[in-house]
């Protein structure tokens, strides 16, 4: 697939008003060559222009800049998903050989799988600790269970004892 054809047909596209379909060619271009920055570069200033700045700050976050409109569409980005590294990780969507990024792609993407590590970790831990502290009396479940099998023993009780009394008034109105 020939990249530079492709970002030149979507500057096509958009000069023509179809921004939607270059967004779609691009995005497509970026799932087929995921460590081709010019691609990701070009939907970010499509976003960008368009006014979505947290959609470019996505596109952009593997870029290393000084553009301060650059640093604050990934900042927006990075709020908009409460700084969350996993969250970045599955926008991201990269599936590709890193060794084909810049040095700042691979150290960001690095960074944030590390970062991912760490929270999953402290979630994990954090959910045994809690688990932990419980006490050992029966779950709500069981609680639930135990009056449900006990409320069905009494009906049944009762169920019992009313036909027996009506059985035993049967028989007397017949016999007597």
């Amino acid at each position: 697939m020939n990249v530079k054809n492709q970002i030149e047909k979507s500057n096509n596209e958009i000069s023509e008003g179809l921004k939607l379909k270059a967004v779609n060619r691009l995005r497509n271009l970026i799932n087929a060559c995921p460590d081709n920055m010019e691609a990701r570069e070009a939907l970010a200033e499509i976003y960008y222009k368009s006014g979505f700045f947290d959609a470019a700050g996505l596109y952009w976050i593997l870029t290393e800049t000084d553009n301060n409109n650059i640093k604050k569409c990934v900042a927006v980005y990075e709020k908009s998903v409460n700084y969350s590294p996993i969250q970045i990780l599955r926008d991201i969507k990269y599936g590709g050989d890193k060794s084909g990024l810049p040095d700042y792609a691979i150290q960001k993407l690095n960074t944030l799988e590390a970062q991912a590590i760490e929270r999953s970790r402290l979630r994990e831990s954090h959910n045994f600790k809690s688990n932990k502290q419980m006490p050992d009396s029966p779950l709500f479940k069981d609680k639930l269970v135990i009056l449900m099998l006990s409320s069905v023993v009494v009906t049944m009780a009762i169920v019992f004892f009313v036909g027996l009394a009506t059985s035993f008034s049967w028989l007397w109105d017949v016999l007597f």
